[in-house]
């Protein structure tokens, strides 16, 4: 049986779980990689953690927790699959805690509520099953669409971007005085951080590294890629302040653990000057233009939704 303090260790190596079922979190078995991506369970009342294709998988991956840990807790020549996390410097380990169960009580208000989802699915093309695995969320009290900030390199919730819900005022939720500040005082200090903002986790198999403009977009690339069966080789990031702030955060990236760099922006003039200075600091990075969709959003509606075409390039 694990304590609470090992519970903690294998969140932290392992990252955002891929979904959250009762007192169960799932992921992809790091090693085993399995296509379903639900293998690997930590009954967090029974406090046990187990691979389904592979009981063995469960010891290498103590096994590395606890080396990423610095606690020498058995011998052993497995090599972490993971670096070491750095907990962001202006989060607690709190915070991070308490960001978690916002997402997740977000997530759930999404997900069990018919007419958002298919607000959602309607107007930007992204279904519920990407909906749960991407962590997006609605607070029906703000009337905002929630997106988890999840850091780039350790998939940790370190902040939310917002965004308007122009929803049908039957799924609107009523606020009193007292919850509208409330709610005033949790956008205040959960608001979005500077950063990379990770996708979807980046797994030993990822290959590429694609860099979207907006959330959505990143949404959308995912659902494709998952419905292609390619997304266990793209690890997809964002900049969580806009399009002008890449410039920065892309400093952060180890360009050394992937294959390939993708860009995909939006065909404005306001994204032009950045994409040309990171072009020519990077040439290795490749651009993948949409020329008839303003963003991929759009364009995996029109196009690939739409069956119209596939990926512009």
């Amino acid at each position: 049986m694990l304590e609470d303090n090992d519970i903690d260790k294998i969140i932290n190596y392992l990252g955002q779980p891929e979904k959250k079922i009762g007192n169960e979190l799932i992921w992809q078995c790091p090693i085993c990689q399995d296509t379903h991506r639900d293998n690997l369970k930590l009954n967090l009342q029974k406090r046990v953690l187990k691979c389904f294709a592979n009981d063995r998988h469960v010891g290498e991956i103590l096994r590395a927790v606890n080396k990423q840990s610095n606690v020498n807790y058995h011998k052993s020549d497995f090599t972490p699959l993971k670096k070491p996390i750095i907990m962001p410097a202006s989060l607690t380990e709190k915070e991070l805690e308490e960001n978690l169960l916002y997402m997740c009580n977000c997530n759930d208000e999404l997900l069990n509520n018919p007419k958002a989802l298919k607000h959602l699915e309607i107007k930007r093309g992204i279904t519920k099953t990407t909906a749960a695995f991407c962590g997006i969320g609605i607070d029906t009290t703000l009337h905002q669409w929630v997106l988890p900030i999840f850091e780039y390199d350790t998939t940790k919730v370190i902040g939310f971007e917002y965004r308007p819900a122009l929803l049908p005022n039957a799924i609107k939720s009523k606020r009193t005085p007292a919850e509208n500040e409330s709610k005033k005082n949790i956008r205040r200090k959960k608001g979005s951080l500077s950063g990379l903002a990770a996708i979807n986790s980046k797994i030993p198999s990822v290959e590429v590294l694609a860099i979207v403009e907006g959330f959505f977009d990143g949404y959308a690339l995912c659902q494709y890629l998952q419905e292609q069966g390619q997304d266990k080789y793209y690890h997809i990031v964002t900049p969580s302040n806009g399009i002008s702030s890449l410039e920065k955060q892309i400093k952060s990236v180890n360009f050394s653990d992937y294959k390939q760099v993708y860009l995909y922006v939006d065909t404005d003039d306001k994204s032009k000057p950045t994409v040309d200075k990171i072009l020519c600091e990077y040439p290795f990075i490749k651009q993948i233009k949409t020329e008839c969709c303003k963003d991929f959003n759009e364009h995996y509606m029109k196009c690939i939704k739409g069956e119209k075409g596939q990926i512009c390039a």
